[in-house]
This record gives structure tokens, C-alpha cells and sequence, in this order.
């Protein structure tokens, strides 16, 4: 990863874990109707939101082994409870259940989502123009994703009981894909109209705020990045540059500002006396006090 980028990984996870994300794959509990409601479905709406958004972000920035982050840093384990680096080789959550748990750097690795990798802007020695079609490929696959879970909770609330069941979604221009249905969204025949449109609305708001959010810490990013690569090609060639002239430069240019500086110990010509200042001696008499 370069310098420049460890800043804006921080920035990023920083901004993600502001949004609410609580746990990616949650079983109903004996307390919550079978069938799932309102409340259930957009908690779970969320929580494949965010999944998304943090595989999106590993495939752009990357993302760093546990022991190579830094304290403070911020991981996410497979159930989407958030994990701090207290100190070296130490990881805390403030999740429900794992209050007084601390994980270890291999302990993180094997529970982390998503697993280590090298992002898309993390490639060296090519140009900012070979990366933007596959950054553009990204953008593609992640509208993808993301309109597949809207269309995955339109085929869930059609479904009543509760029960799991699998179903294919294609959204236009996508590819099909196999995909287990929303439990928490299954409203059936217990839900009304109402509620299936307030969901679904919920569901594209989500979509369009996260996609709008993502799509603009991207520019920002290339555009850093651009100027980091142009910044390193630009310091190469200079310094190309100095090396191939190194002998021209040693044996030239300074002999010359050499010569150049030996010139004020030749005498001024006739022509160009006059125009010198007057001596100190000279220059006392002509502004001295007129005698009385």
C-alpha cells in the first residue's frame, strides 16, 4: 500500500463504521414472529448493504493482515461485529457476548470479513489509465449487487412462513444468480400493502445513498492516486535526467559559474570606472560640514 493511501484507508473505515451494521447472518430468536416484519427486514437490509460495501472496498483498497495494521485500526468479523487493535497482537469488541473476549492478529485473520488482499489501487508500477477500466468494472459489479438485494426482498415478501427457500434474481444487465431468500422479509400474506411498499422504499433509499456515498470516495481516491503515480514518474525521470548529465553538469556548467565569479577580480575598464561608487574617503569630503 502506498504512504499516501494509509490515511485514506483510515478515512474510509472511519466512514463505514458510522453506518449501522450489527451482524450479517443473525437466526431469528423464539421471541420474533415467524415470518419476519417491518423492523427485522430493514435490520437485515442493512446488514447485506453493509457486506457489500466492505467486499467492495477490500477489491478498491485492499485490505491489510491483521499484525500489518496499525492500533486503532477497525476489522469485521463473519456475524458484522466490529473489532478494535487496542495494542500489538490484541483485538476487542464491544459486541454483545464478547465483551471480555480479546482475539489475537491469527485469531482476527480467521474470523475477518473480508480475508486480506491486494486492492485494485494498491498495484504498483502501472499507469493510472491501466487501472480505471477494471475501477470502472467495480463500480459495475457493485450496482450489480446491490440492485440484486432489492429484487432478492421483492421475491422474499412473497413468501410467507418463514421458511428458507432459494430463488434466482437477474437484475438488468447483470448476471443471473442462485441466492437464499430474506427470512426476516417474508411477510406473506401477515403483511399489507403498505408495509411491502415502505420496505421496498427503504431498500432502493439504502441503495442509492450507499452507491452515491461510494461512488464519490472513489473519484476522490483515483484523483489522489493519479497525482501519487505522476508524482513518481515525474521524481524517475528527473533523476534520469541528473544522472545522464552528471558529466556535463561536473565538467561544463560549473567551470563556467566558476569563470563567472572570477570576473570581479579583473579591473574595470575606463568606460566603467565612472559609474563605480565613490571611495569611502571621497564620498566623507563631498558630504562633509562646509567650514566657516
Amino acid at each position: 500500500m502506498h504512504a499516501f493511501q494509509r490515511p485514506i484507508a483510515t478515512l474510509l473505515l472511519s466512514a463505514w463504521f458510522a453506518m449501522p451494521l450489527s451482524s450479517f447472518a443473525q437466526a431469528p430468536t423464539d421471541e420474533e414472529e415467524p415470518g419476519g416484519s417491518v423492523g427485522q427486514c430493514t435490520k437485515r437490509l442493512q446488514q447485506e448493504f453493509g457486506k457489500e460495501q466492505l467486499q467492495w472496498r477490500a477489491v478498491v483498497y485492499g485490505q491489510l493482515p491483521a499484525e500489518e495494521l496499525n492500533v486503532g485500526a477497525v476489522r469485521t468479523d463473519n456475524e458484522g461485529n466490529a473489532w478494535f487493535k487496542v495494542t500489538t497482537n490484541s483485538w476487542r469488541s464491544a459486541a454483545p457476548g464478547y465483551e471480555r473476549t480479546t482475539w489475537s492478529d491469527m485469531q482476527m485473520e480467521r474470523q475477518a470479513y473480508p480475508p486480506p488482499r491486494r486492492g485494485i489501487l494498491n498495484a504498483p508500477g502501472v499507469l493510472e489509465s491501466e487501472l480505471l477500466p477494471l475501477v470502472g468494472q467495480s463500480i459495475r459489479a457493485l450496482q450489480c449487487r446491490l440492485r440484486s438485494i432489492c429484487e432478492l426482498l421483492v421475491a422474499s415478501q412473497g413468501i410467507s412462513g418463514g421458511k428458507a427457500a432459494k430463488t434466482t434474481v437477474q437484475p438488468l444487465g447483470c448476471m443471473e444468480e442462485e441466492r437464499d431468500t430474506f427470512k426476516e422479509c417474508q411477510i406473506g400474506s401477515n403483511g399489507t400493502s403498505a408495509e411491502q411498499a415502505e420496505i421496498l422504499s427503504t431498500c432502493l433509499d439504502m441503495r442509492t445513498t450507499l452507491l452515491d456515498h461510494e461512488l464519490e470516495l472513489v473519484k476522490a481516491a483515483v484523483g489522489q492516486d493519479s497525482g501519487y503515480r505522476v508524482a513518481v514518474v515525474l521524481a524517475g525521470v528527473v533523476d534520469a535526467v541528473i544522472t545522464l548529465f552528471q558529466w556535463t553538469l561536473q565538467h561544463t556548467i560549473l567551470p563556467a559559474v566558476n569563470l563567472l565569479q572570477s570576473f570581479g577580480q579583473i579591473p574595470c575598464f575606463l568606460s566603467s570606472c565612472d559609474l563605480s561608487f565613490p571611495s569611502s574617503a571621497s564620498a566623507g569630503k563631498a558630504f562633509s560640514a562646509p567650514s566657516k
